[in-house]
């Protein structure tokens, strides 16, 4: 069994320089606890700042474990037409699509609603207005993947009254 020197190194740090010692381990505690006290207010919260960002970075090293990446594909969640809808469309069509928001009077957008809209449209047609964007509509082609468009297609159509 072995058993400890009787002298360590340790290090004192001064306001500055930091300086090694050699000394007895019985006032190694004595001799590394340091008086703030006597630094301007400045120094101190620099230190304090070094010293804390010091024991931040080594708890992360420390507790950080990347996440284990699986072979296996994900598969993306589906997101709905309605929910779609509310976050693309409702601010100019409305939530009910009878476009009756300040915004969507504002750039004239269709009501979704009328009878003369949804039998005179086709699927087609709403999901080409979708991907270009006609008149003041942005467009969603490259926001919006085709599945997408087409949830948003048939959550149109039942807005049919």
């Amino acid at each position: 069994m072995s058993t400890l020197p009787n002298f360590i190194y340790y290090f004192k740090p001064d306001k500055h320089k930091i300086s090694f010692c050699l000394k007895q381990p019985e006032s190694i505690v004595g001799n590394l606890i340091y008086n703030f006290s006597q630094e301007p207010n400045a120094m101190k919260k620099t230190k304090l700042i070094v010293i804390a960002s010091g024991i931040f970075v080594l708890c992360l090293s420390i507790f950080y474990h990347p996440m284990q990446m699986s072979a296996a594909p994900v598969a993306i969640e589906q997101t709905s037409g309605k929910e779609l809808f509310e976050k693309n469309c409702a601010k100019c069509h409305g939530s009910d699509g009878e476009a009756k928001t300040f915004r969507g009077k504002f750039t004239h957008a269709r009501n979704l609603t009328t009878a003369d809209f949804q039998s005179n449209t086709s699927d087609e047609q709403i999901a080409d207005a979708i991907r270009t964007g006609p008149k003041a509509m942005p467009s969603f082609e490259k926001k919006l993947s085709a599945d997408e468009i087409n949830a948003l297609v048939q959550y149109v159509r039942t807005f049919k009254k």
